[in-house]
Parts: C-alpha cells; sequence; structure tokens
C-alpha cells in the first residue's frame, strides 16, 4: 500500500504551487493539483486519492459541484473545504462522521494545510465516518457562495429531497408531503447523503426571500445569514409542483485500463496466481448486496474456493460460522443490527475462525485496522475508493491469495488479544541502562504477530527491544502510536542518534538500517539511515549482525511472518555470538517464507507460536534482573 494521494483543486495557480512545494517538504503524501472541478474529476477516475482540498468557486465546474459528484462517485474518499470568502471566517462545523471533514480559510500556508491533514487522517482512525455529506456540512456552503440552484439530496435507499436556493438564500424545500420548516428540520436529522446541483427551475424565481429557512441551515455554523440582492420578506414561497425525485446515481465510464469491481471476473484475471491453494470453504459478511455479489463472482473463478454462505450482518454471520464452519471468514466493518469490530470478538470467544477484514475503512497505518487485528483478524484488505480499481486484476488475485493465506493460519494463533492498560507504565523502569537486547524482525502478517508479542513484554528487566518492521515508515509511525496506547512498555520510534534504554521498545522501518554504537560513557546510541540503494530486504539482517556483535551471548533474534529470507543470516550471526534465537511457527505465519527460511538454525523448543513469545523473552530477560 503506497503513500497517500492529496487532491489540491483551486484555480489560483500560485497558491496551489505554494503549497505543493511546501507540502512535499514533509515527505509524507504525493501531491497532486487541478485548477478546476472536471479536471479533479479526470484525476480521481485515474488515481486512488485519499483526500480532496478544494476551493469552492472555480470555472467550469466549482468545489460545490465537485463535492456533489464526490459524494455519488467516491463516496469514500475526504474532504477539505477551502475558501476565501469574507463571511466565511467564522464557519464552524456542526456535524462530524462524513467525508467533508472540515472548513478552511484563506489565507494559510502549507504547515497549517498539514496540520489540518493530519487531523483529518487521525480523527479517520478514532471514528467511523460515513460516506457522504451531512445537509448540515453543504447547505451552509450553498448559502456563502450565493448560489441559485436546485439542490437534490438522496439519504439511504430511499429518503429524497429537494432545496431550492436563489443567490444563496433557501427560499423553499420538500420532502414528500413536507415543505418549507418542517421539511428542512426532518431532512437535517438525516445521515449523510448524496446530492445532485441543477438549475433552478422559473417557477421558483421570486422576489420573496425566506429568511427563516436560511436562518435554520446556518444555525450553530457561526454565521450570520447573508442578505440576497432582493428585499428580505419572511415569507414562504409556494410550491407550485412536487419535484420529481433525483435521478438515479452515474456511474462513471470505465477508462480503457480500468474494470468496475460489479463486472463478472474472468478466470484469465486470476491465472497467473504463482502458489497452489487446498480447498477453502468461505463465508463473505457485508451489508452491500452489490460487494457480496462482486465478492462471490471474484470467489467462483477458483476452483479451489467454495462459497457456504452470505450474511448482511454481524448476527447473520456468528448463525452461520456455528452452522456451517467455514475456513475463512470475509468481514465488513460497517454493517447494520452488529457491527464488524463486535462481531470478531463475538467469533474469537464463541467459534475462532480465520477472518479477513474487506472494508473502506481499514488501510494500513490506521488504528481501525490495528483494532480488527488485535480483536482476532489475521489480514485485512482495502476496500477501492468507489466502484472501479486501477488494476483489477491484481486486486482480484490480492484478495483470493489472502483469503488461501488466512486458511492456512493455526486456530490457536487467531485470538482476541487483551491489551495492557497503559497506567501501567509507571510500573516500569524508565532510562535504565540496557543489559540485553532483543532485536525482532517481521514483515507482511507482522502486525497481528508484534500485536500479540510486544503487549506483553515485561518492564521489569533491563533489556531493550529493537523491533524491525518491513512497512512504510509513516504506517510504522501511527504503529508506534498505536502500540505505546495498548502496551505496558515505552514504545518509541527509532532515531538516529537516540540513547538505547532498558524496559524500552524501538520501532524501524525495513526501509531503514539500523545499527548500534558503544559510546566511551559505556552507553549505546543508535544510527538510522535511509537505504538509498536496492541491496534487497537486509535490513532484519544487519541489525541483528550489529546487535550481535556489541552484546554477543546477551542477544536474542526472533524472526516473525514475512516472505523472503531476510533475518536467517542474521539468526545464524547471534548464534555465532552466543546469543538465542527464536522462530515464530510457520503454521502460525500468515506469510511463512521467512520463518522457514529460518527454522533449521533454531533450537526446536524455541519455535513457537506468537503467544508464547512474550512469555519466553521476558524468561531469556529475567537473569539480568
Amino acid at each position: 500500500m503506497g503513500i497517500d494521494k492529496i487532491l489540491i483543486v483551486d484555480d489560483d495557480f500560485v497558491f496551489v504551487n505554494r503549497l505543493k512545494k511546501g507540502l512535499q517538504q514533509f515527505g509524507q503524501f504525493d501531491i497532486l493539483t487541478a485548477p478546476d472541478g472536471k479536471y479533479a474529476l479526470r484525476l480521481l477516475n485515474r488515481q486512488e486519492v485519499s483526500m480532496v482540498v478544494t476551493d469552492i468557486e472555480m470555472p467550469k465546474m466549482d468545489g460545490l459541484e465537485l463535492l456533489a459528484v464526490m459524494t455519488r462517485q467516491f463516496p469514500n474518499v475526504l474532504s477539505i473545504v477551502v475558501t476565501s470568502l469574507e463571511e466565511n471566517k467564522a464557519l464552524q462545523k456542526k456535524t462530524v462522521g462524513d467525508s467533508l471533514f472540515s472548513y478552511l480559510n484563506k489565507p494559510f500556508d502549507h504547515f497549517r494545510l498539514h496540520g489540518e491533514i493530519i487531523k483529518v487522517l487521525d480523527t479517520l482512525d478514532e471514528i467511523y465516518f460515513k460516506a457522504g455529506i451531512y445537509l448540515a456540512s453543504m447547505l451552509p456552503l450553498v448559502h456563502i457562495v450565493k448560489k441559485s440552484c436546485l439542490l437534490e439530496v438522496r439519504s439511504g435507499s430511499s429518503k429524497t429531497g429537494s432545496f431550492y436556493f436563489e443567490n444563496g438564500m433557501l427560499r423553499d424545500a420538500c420532502h414528500e408531503d413536507l415543505t418549507g420548516t418542517e421539511a428542512v428540520k426532518e431532512m437535517l436529522k438525516w445521515d449523510p447523503g448524496k446530492f445532485w446541483f441543477k438549475n433552478l427551475p422559473e417557477s421558483h424565481v421570486s422576489t420573496e426571500v425566506n429568511g427563516d429557512l436560511t436562518a435554520l441551515i446556518t444555525q450553530g455554523t457561526g454565521l450570520k445569514p447573508l442578505v440576497g440582492g432582493r428585499k428580505e420578506k419572511k415569507s414562504k414561497t409556494r410550491l407550485l409542483r412536487k419535484p420529481e425525485p433525483p435521478t438515479p446515481p452515474e456511474r462513471p465510464t470505465p477508462l480503457p485500463h480500468q474494470a468496475s469491481i460489479e463486472t463478472p471476473v474472468s478466470a484469465e484475471q486470476v491465472s497467473s496466481l504463482p502458489e497452489s491453494f487446498p480447498h477453502c470453504r468461505v463465508l463473505i459478511v457485508d451489508d452491500s448486496n452489490m460487494i457480496r455479489k462482486a465478492l462471490f463472482n471474484i470467489f467462483s473463478t477458483d476452483k479451489t474456493l467454495e462459497i457456504i454462505g452470505e450474511a448482511a450482518n454481524g448476527r447473520e454471520a456468528l448463525e452461520i460460522i456455528k452452522e456451517k464452519k467455514p475456513d475463512v471468514v470475509t468481514l465488513d466493518i460497517q454493517m447494520p443490527v452488529m457491527d464488524g469490530l463486535t462481531t470478531l470478538k463475538h467469533m474469537m470467544i464463541q467459534c475462532p475462525t480465520p477472518t479477513v477484514i474487506l472494508s473502506a475503512l481499514t488501510h494500513e497505518g490506521t488504528s481501525l485496522t490495528f483494532d480488527t487485528l488485535k480483536y482476532g483478524a489475521v489480514d485485512f484488505i482495502a476496500k477501492p475508493s468507489g466502484l472501479i480499481s486501477q488494476d483489477m486484476s491484481a486486486q482480484v488475485k490480492e484478495i483470493i491469495k489472502k483469503v488461501h493465506l488466512a486458511s492456512e493460519v493455526r486456530i490457536e494463533s487467531v485470538k482476541y488479544i487483551r491489551s495492557v492498560g497503559a497506567d501501567k507504565k509507571l510500573a516500569g523502569p524508565g532510562g535504565i541502562k540496557c543489559k540485553r537486547v532483543v532485536c525482532i524482525g517481521a514483515a507482511e502478517g507482522g502486525y497481528g504477530a508484534l500485536l500479540k508479542i510486544i503487549p506483553k513484554l515485561s518492564t521489569k528487566f533491563p533489556a531493550a527491544h529493537l523491533v524491525m518492521l518491513h512497512a512504510n515508515p509513516q504506517h510504522v509511525d501511527a504503529f508506534v502510536h498505536y502500540l505505546n496506547k495498548h502496551s505496558a512498555m515505552n514504545i518509541l520510534r527509532a532515531k538516529n542518534g537516540l540513547p538505547l534504554n532498558g524496559a524500552t521498545c524501538y520501532l524501524a522501518s525495513g526501509k531503514e538500517h539500523l545499527s548500534l554504537h558503544s559510546e566511551k560513557n559505556g552507553t549505546y546510541v543508535m544510527h538510522v539511515n535511509d537505504v538509498t540503494h536496492r541491496s534487497g530486504r537486509k535490513s532484519i539482517d544487519l541489525l541483528m549482525f550489529s546487535v550481535a556483535e556489541i552484546f554477543q551471548r546477551k542477544s536474542v533474534g526472533v524472526v516473525l511472518s514475512g516472505s523472503g529470507d531476510d533475518g536467517t543470516e542474521g539468526i545464524q550471526e547471534i548464534n555465532r555470538a552466543g546469543g538465542t534465537s527464536i522462530v515464530q511457527n510457520p503454521a502460525c505465519c500468515l506469510y511463512k517464507e521467512m520463518a522457514e527460511h529460518s527454522l533449521k538454525y533454531v533450537d526446536k523448543k524455541r519455535i513457537l507460536p506468537e503467544m508464547k513469545i512474550a512469555e519466553t523473552i521476558n524468561n531469556l530477560c529475567r537473569d539480568e534482573e
């Protein structure tokens, strides 16, 4: 999973270029730009964009019309709305949890925008956002740009309504038999919806202004209702005819290299899967009939996969799991009746089953993703943002492969991990001299294993724990933050020049080289350098070489789940130095290659399921108390 892409949409080229250059200095995001809404939509169709930062007033297609199309075609892409209007200085967002996360008023610099982006992504980690935009977020924007339009909205599968704006003033609204104030109050209660901007019908162009309705949609936003270009009177415009319901959402035409997730999947799309997998019985759990159908089509292309059932919510899923005992469950997060996280907890207690989370909310590096692994999921796959995949063939292969890999994980590894309270950190020593070092190497499938090990490491012993995780640096940063909240031990990001202390765990990215160096005063410091050349994945080996050279028999090497053979040479070096080596039992690994390559260099007593590795490490460190 690559770096997050941020799309900035604004017709002020100087301003956009200044923001782009400034944000690129942080090295956290890939910045795309567009001068108007139409160009932005072309980019959204071609790129997997995580967030859109859009101005409101632009030529060709303004920011509001862009947001409306996004609610229909790209509902899971987040957005920040930018404006330079004087009246918007006090604009406050009344609602949280929809795709439009915040408002930002010009002028601002790249530092302010960077902070806002990080805040939005952090917020997404902590709450379950609903795709679409709340009316309470959209209506004030129509008002402040003084737009004349018919705004149609659909919430859920059946609720529809219409709003009539002239020069930003709300003249009337209707929903079924409700009109005016009653209609507005009812629709403001709805979940986030999809929007259509249309021309205002001539029958609704009037000299009257309904000030009460305009005040209603700006209430609580910090805005003072603007006075339209005509004299204001507190009277309603009578509806001349009941508006037609919104037209069905249009579907974007796939580009030549794209395929729709609803399109039947051909056998050729999965023919190049290298592994030969055994028969696997799968249960599909998702509240979307379209997604269930798409997954059914995908799994049907693999003769070794048998779909034994479908469920639209967690409660249905638990009944089917008890009755049919599938080998693997694919599970969505947001569902009615019983959501995915609650289902996971019940499943791991009642009938532990390897589970792959397939949700628009589970991207690598988010707290929600780590939560699913903590509650017992063995892997995760993010749904595409929208209904178009950049490379449907590659995605089909990934889904099928991850389901098969999950089916081969031993059941004893499929358990709900109970967290250690963060207040227990006070019980452990801090800043004490390090007398032993444990280095742990992990790659694909490593998040789940590390969540079962690190929170259980004891703070009573003067041992430092160095973890090399093959993941993007920003994802390692997020994992450190998550682990620190759920562990008794202090969890830190490995940084160049940082002193090594006992009873502390440090994490580094596999895209970095981490080594230890002795100081004259008998302490040790870390040297961290980015990997600048393609020398293969050897970051785990290099770390273990460094630890073995300095700590000799008081070094411990641990190899966990991952592909490739990184760590194999490092384990041998630790053995030669008189240290101790441990390998996660391949039967408990999601990706078995790293562990299998190291098996022959480890005592059989040290080939362990991840649930027992922390206990073994604690026992090894006990003699240094």
